[in-house]
């Protein structure tokens, strides 16, 4: 397997899109493929956070949620903070969450709690060394609306307020550094939502 990298502006910054492609006779492991794609996104993002207090809150709630991804999926989940003020997560494929100082700093933990979820649930249906971003890409709208329905699914099973994921698709849509394509695709994804719970 063979990371490709694209690149794409979202909320104004450069973020690494990897994109899996099988390759007969390459010697990259998955392990190295989600290494060079988790680099990039810490490289794009300004580094790790050395906020001790912002990796406790992620690895609280991890923790929270992990109990309910069951038996069934073959990953242990772990989760980073990144240091960009911009309020994004990702997943990337077997394990890896990433959230920002942003995010925590700016959602409610209960929406940052959703946030995680839906990463959760692409890493549950998803290949190594794939990047998924939680504001996702317009054209993108089955792989993230499926993560979101997901991660619903984790916090009901986990006993927390499952709208708190409608809620955070609505306030990212209005975050005030939302380009407009993003937007769209944000309210697209919150009208699936609802449309769904109601």
């Amino acid at each position: 397997m063979s990371p490709r990298f694209s690149m794409f502006k979202m909320l104004g910054l450069p973020v690494a899109v990897c994109v899996v492609v099988s390759m007969v006779g390459c010697g990259m492991t998955p392990a190295a493929s989600n290494t060079t794609a988790v680099r990039q996104l810490v490289r794009d993002h300004g580094g790790w956070s050395h906020q001790p207090a912002h990796q406790a809150q992620a690895e609280a709630l991890l923790a929270s949620l992990a109990p309910c991804l069951g038996e069934s999926t073959d990953f242990t989940p772990r989760i980073r903070v990144i240091a960009t003020s911009a309020p994004v997560a990702y997943a990337v494929a077997p394990c890896d969450v990433l959230v920002s100082e942003g995010l925590l700093d700016w959602a409610t933990p209960d929406q940052v709690r959703a946030a995680v979820a839906h990463e959760l649930g692409h890493l549950i249906e998803a290949e190594d060394g794939v990047v998924s971003a939680l504001l996702g890409q317009p054209g993108m709208e089955c792989p993230e609306a499926r993560a979101d329905h997901l991660g619903v699914g984790l916090l009901d099973a986990a006993g927390f307020d499952s709208s708190a994921m409608a809620t955070l698709l609505s306030d990212l849509a209005n975050h005030p550094t939302t380009r407009q394509a993003v937007q769209l695709h944000l309210e697209h994804r919150h009208g699936l939502l609802t449309q769904h719970t109601h």
